[in-house]
C-alpha cells in the first residue's frame, strides 16, 4: 500500500534534484557578481597602484578566479 511515509520518500526523490540545481545556480549567479565587482574595482584604480604594488595581469586573474571557485564550491554544496 501508498502510505505517508512512501509518499514523502517520492516527493524527496522529486525534489531534490530541483533544490541541487536552485543551490549551484544560485552559486553561479554569487561569483558572477564577486567577478564583475572585482573587476570594476581593479578597473578603477591608478595605474601607479600596479607600478607601486607589483601585481601584474596574471596574478589578478588566477586571485578572482581561485577565490571565486571556492566561493562558489562552497555556496553550491549547501
Amino acid at each position: 500500500t501508498f502510505d505517508s511515509a512512501n509518499a514523502g520518500g517520492v516527493c524527496i526523490i522529486l525534489v531534490a534534484p530541483i533544490e541541487a540545481f536552485c543551490w549551484t545556480r544560485t552559486g553561479e549567479r554569487q561569483v558572477s557578481c564577486i567577478q564583475r565587482k572585482y573587476l570594476m574595482a581593479i578597473l578603477r584604480q591608478e595605474v601607479a597602484f600596479f607600478d607601486t604594488t607589483g601585481i601584474n595581469t596574471a596574478e589578478v586573474v588566477n586571485s578572482v578566479s581561485h577565490d571565486t571557485l571556492i566561493i562558489q564550491d562552497v555556496l553550491s554544496e549547501k
